[in-house]
């Protein structure tokens, strides 16, 4: 193949091959391709022209695979294994997918250097069902590697949890142990000024959505969280908005999330 392929999933999606950017025209065929790459093994042309174009006539479907197969081969024909009735995508030591690198037992550090945002960030199909329950999926298995990681990590005086926990809360608003981390996590870096009023976010947003009170756990993180100087002015309880870089690439093994990608 010769040249690297760098495909990042992790917030807008982008391709680069060979170090530089390759922008595929059609959205659905980007679709095809972020789906091949993060879907272990060879798939079917019957079930790549369901997940995209299902909608349509069998005979109309297939003949929209074909063509957004001829516009990949142009751009990344040699990561791909095309046959008559299959399709699958190559990955070596030269090829880097960031969602894989995330779901290889990543480190909070490693997260939040591949994290830009949602998995395939703003790519969505009113015409096509099959695609978007495998996009929400694949979405909460992103989401639950990072709640996964911030719960091992536990509190800490660290900038690092502090910032995860903060992407969390955000994918997850109702999620009060990881609130709770987020919580922990600020008072003891100094900043109970800020985890006092993450605390009080929360309350009020449980109150006005869901009708209820934080769990007698998440008030009491909030009441013993430890006294300390005060945050500069403006420190939000949110992750500001900003991008993560990604990691050098490196190959990594997928783990399938949902029935049917196995």
């Amino acid at each position: 193949m010769g040249d690297s392929f760098s495909l990042l999933l992790l917030g807008t999606p982008e391709l680069a091959v060979g170090g530089r950017p390759v922008r595929i025209r059609s959205a659905k065929t980007r679709a095809l391709l972020c789906y091949l790459a993060t879907t272990p093994g060879v798939r079917s042309r019957a079930e790549l022209a369901g997940l995209l174009w299902g909608e349509r006539p069998d005979a109309n479907a297939r003949g929209s695979l074909r063509l957004a197969l001829s516009e990949l081969r142009k751009d990344v024909g040699g990561w791909l294994d095309i046959t008559r009735d299959h399709v699958g995508f190559r990955a070596d030591d030269d090829c880097f997918v960031d969602y894989r690198q995330l779901t290889r037992d990543p480190t909070v550090a490693g997260a939040l250097r591949l994290w830009r945002g949602e998995f395939l960030d703003g790519l969505s199909f009113g015409d096509a069902p099959a695609f978007a329950g495998w996009l929400e999926c694949e979405r909460q298995r992103a989401r639950l590697v990072l709640r996964e990681l911030l719960v091992r990590a536990g509190p800490a005086a660290s900038e690092h949890v502090v910032r995860l926990a903060r992407i969390v809360t955000e994918l997850e608003p109702y999620d009060e142990e990881a609130h709770r981390v987020l919580i922990a996590s600020l008072a003891r870096s100094g900043n109970r000024a800020a985890a006092l009023a993450c605390y009080e976010e929360l309350r009020l947003r449980l109150a006005r959505e869901l009708g209820v009170d934080p769990v007698p756990e998440t008030a009491r993180s909030a009441r013993t969280s430890r006294p300390g100087p005060r945050p500069p002015a403006g420190l939000p309880c949110r992750s500001p908005g900003r991008s993560w870089s990604a990691v050098s690439p490196t190959s990594a093994a997928y783990v399938p999330c949902c029935p049917g990608n196995a």
